[in-house]
């Protein structure tokens, strides 16, 4: 806690002890002969007592952000100096907007051309839209009218009920052709049919044989890296193109019994068709003979008028090219808006902003410098120019190198005392927040790094001020305790001298907790009695006791102190 005076107390005893003892030996000097032992008593009390480990350090703070602009060039304008603080999103500098300016306005350009592009291929889109319906209507009107040609060809055809002698002859003619083709077909084509099916049945069947065992080949040898992907994928289409050729084989050859007795059924109506077209000639005699030879042709007619039709209407494919023109265009405009957006960003990164909270501790550049172009990042990272560096003070850090001999007493969470060397007269308080797992080795000295981080930091804290941590082990309140240099160890225990009626008395006593200044006594002494800490020979000059322990008195004491008793480590009451 701020305002503890511990460290002043304890050196203002130390000074009242040298000038007591100056005093005496002034006043024993005076007065001549025979000087007796100064001894120096303090009294049992009651009070805490603190164990500790002590460590040096430098404060840090929270975080430390070197500040970057995003884009390069000249810095027009900074805004901030050295130990200014400054609000997340304030305006740190701008950078010469010169070059961004123009490549925002010649995107804007850019993005304007390919919108007009759009425009031009959907007017393109609607004109094809018009020609290919004028087209279609067209084909379609000359349809309509070759097939009513075509009925009225057919009216007049079946009208006239005379035949002349060459439209019976030529009936005869299609009907011995149509006996002869059934006769064919019987004896020859038929047979053929089959023979070719199950002759490419067969073949196709060996070809799938082939195929497959090379594409199981060349599978296992793509496994095995020992072919490339494209040598397997082109046996794997040899192997696709012989099944589905296998496919087709066996469905030839599965429906060559329907073929071909559509065939003969085919040719059997063949002749049936021309004996009755002979049965009809001779009927209708000449004039039904012209009037079928029109109506022929105007079925011609009108066959020709439906693949017309067919190609105006197959022109409308030139649709899916202009809607692929209209895509096309239209990615151009993404192109262009994300450049557009690109453009812009860059452009605002010529204002440069404080990216947190926190105190201009040090700045690198001055108006008119040149810059390259970075990213705002921790302390000592990343690349470009830094402009200025902004810490985060409002969580303080002290850290620390404590000796390897002390890091097992040190734990997260752990009370700590800190001394400032800029305020050592006020004592500061943290917790220990880390410890770091790599030790450090510096001049055959090995260290642990720990962080502390300090309570209630003020603004007189600054990161790079040394600071002395004691981090608290042991603590043990209202509990019977005198000075370090009252207690002397050895092999048999712990002893203590006490004053009895002007005589000193050895007393054997158990001790708990050491601390720095004061031991816990916890049998063997009461409140009140007062122990020997120090000997002062009446031969020894000020400032120079014998120490507890000298000539005439007990030795071994722990932490004597000039032969003054020590003061610290814990708290009376």
């Amino acid at each position: 806690m701020h305002g503890k005076k511990r460290r002043s107390r304890k050196y203002l005893y130390i000074i009242a002890a040298v000038v007591l003892v100056a005093v005496v030996f002034i006043i024993r000097a005076r007065q001549g002969g025979a000087a007796e032992p100064i001894i120096q008593t303090a009294a049992v009390e009651r009070g805490t007592v603190t164990a500790t480990v002590s460590a040096n350090g430098v404060l840090q703070p929270l975080t430390t952000v070197e500040v970057k602009s995003n884009v390069g060039g000249s810095v027009v304008k900074l805004a901030v100096d050295e130990g200014d603080t400054v609000k997340a999103g304030q305006l740190i500098a701008r950078i010469d907007p010169s070059d961004t300016q123009t490549t925002y306005e010649q995107s804007q350009a850019d993005l304007a051309a390919a919108v007009s592009k759009v425009d031009q291929a959907k007017q393109q889109l609607n004109l094809q839209h018009e020609q290919d319906a004028a087209q279609i209507a067209s084909a379609r009107e000359a349809l309509e009218s070759a097939r009513a040609k075509l009925i009225q060809a057919q009216e007049q055809a079946h009208v006239q009920p005379t035949l002349t002698v060459a439209a019976i002859n030529q009936a005869r003619s299609n009907y011995d052709a149509a006996v002869a083709a059934l006769k064919q077909t019987k004896t020859a084509t038929i047979p053929q049919k089959i023979s070719s099916a199950q002759a490419a049945y067969d073949q196709a069947k060996v070809s799938y044989s082939t195929a497959e065992k090379d594409y199981n080949r060349q599978k296992a040898l793509l496994d095995k890296g020992f072919v490339s992907k494209s040598q397997a994928e082109a046996s794997e289409d040899k192997y696709a193109a012989a099944k589905a050729a296998l496919d087709s084989a066996k469905s030839k050859y599965d429906t060559i019994k329907d073929e071909t007795d559509q065939d003969l059924s085919s040719a059997e109506a063949k002749v049936a068709q021309t004996k009755a077209a002979l049965d009809d000639a001779t009927a209708n005699k000449v004039q039904d003979e012209i009037k079928r030879h029109d109506a022929t042709a105007a079925a011609a007619a009108v066959k020709q008028a439906e693949a017309a039709l067919a190609i105006a209407e197959s022109n409308t494919r030139q649709d899916r090219i202009r809607k692929g023109d209209i895509i096309q265009a239209n990615a151009q405009v993404t192109r262009s808006q994300a450049a557009l957006n690109n453009a812009k960003t860059q452009l605002g990164y010529t204002t440069v902003t404080a990216p947190r909270a926190g105190i201009v501790t040090k700045k690198y550049v001055e108006e008119g410098s040149i810059v390259t172009a970075g990213r705002s990042s921790a302390l000592g990272t990343g690349s470009g120019v830094a402009l200025v560096d902004i810490a985060d003070t409002s969580r303080m850090f002290a850290l620390v190198s404590v000796d390897e001999t002390d890091i097992a007493q040190i734990e997260i969470g752990q009370d700590v005392d800190i001394t400032v060397e800029a305020y050592p007269d006020e004592l500061f308080t943290g917790k220990v927040t880390k410890v770091a797992p790599q030790s450090e080795v510096d001049q055959n000295v090995t260290t642990i790094p720990v962080t502390v981080e300090v309570d209630m930091p003020d603004q007189r804290l600054k990161p790079g001020m040394n600071v002395s941590c004691d981090f608290v082990t042991g603590c043990k309140k209202d509990v019977l305790m005198v000075p370090n240099e009252a207690v002397k160890d050895s092999d048999n225990g712990s002893t203590v001298t006490v004053m009895e009626d002007g005589k000193q008395v050895t007393h054997k006593v158990e001790v708990g907790l050491v601390g720095k200044d004061y031991t816990e006594i916890v049998k063997g002494l009461k409140e009140g009695q007062k122990v020997v800490t120090s000997i002062i020979e009446p031969n020894a000059s000020p400032g120079t006791g014998s120490g507890f322990g000298g000539p005439g008195g007990p030795g071994g004491g722990r932490g004597a102190m000039g032969g003054f008793g020590g003061m610290g480590g814990g708290m009376r009451h």
